[in-house]
């Protein structure tokens, strides 16, 4: 759908209905740019998380405890609900400028929800489990926000 804008020829009889167009298609641009960025996002967030995987996957078997690699998946499992919640909210204030507040407060009770049931079931299996689901969620969720603030800071 193209972006709808009126360009100013002459007096309008309706200028509010003109301003609403105008916003209409400012709208649209946002959308359409915060698609794009979380598109990049997505792919560099993928070639970080593959090649921590690779690193620290390493590290696991080579100490004989290759079996914890699937917990170093649940962290970052956990860690991607994060991200996803984070973004998916973020997309839904560039739809309603209203309400902005209670969406950030009701996603971030959500996520420490996500957090807290996966930490759960991990300590519940045994130690080493919990520690490189916690190792997997802090190196996912630390790249994507250090992701987050290198693209924001590099389009200025």
């Amino acid at each position: 759908m193209a972006d709808v804008e009126l360009r100013e020829v002459g007096s309008y009889d309706f200028p509010f209905i003109t301003m609403i167009f105008i916003k209409d298609g400012a709208r649209r641009r946002q959308r359409r740019n915060m698609k794009q960025i979380l598109s990049v996002f997505m792919k560099r967030l993928a070639i970080a998380l593959a090649l921590a995987t690779l690193m620290i996957g390493s590290l696991l078997f080579a100490r004989g405890e290759g079996m914890l690699i699937g917990a170093l998946l649940l962290g970052y499992l956990a860690a991607l609900v994060f991200v996803w919640n984070m973004a998916w909210r973020l997309w839904r204030l560039t739809y309603v400028q209203d309400g902005g507040k209670r969406q950030m407060l009701w996603g971030m009770a959500l996520r420490m929800l996500v957090l807290f049931l996966v930490l759960l079931v991990a300590v519940t299996i045994s130690v080493p489990v919990f520690l490189v689901t916690a190792l997997g969620f802090l190196v996912c969720y630390g790249m994507a926000l250090f992701l987050f603030i290198h693209m924001n800071l590099g389009k200025k």
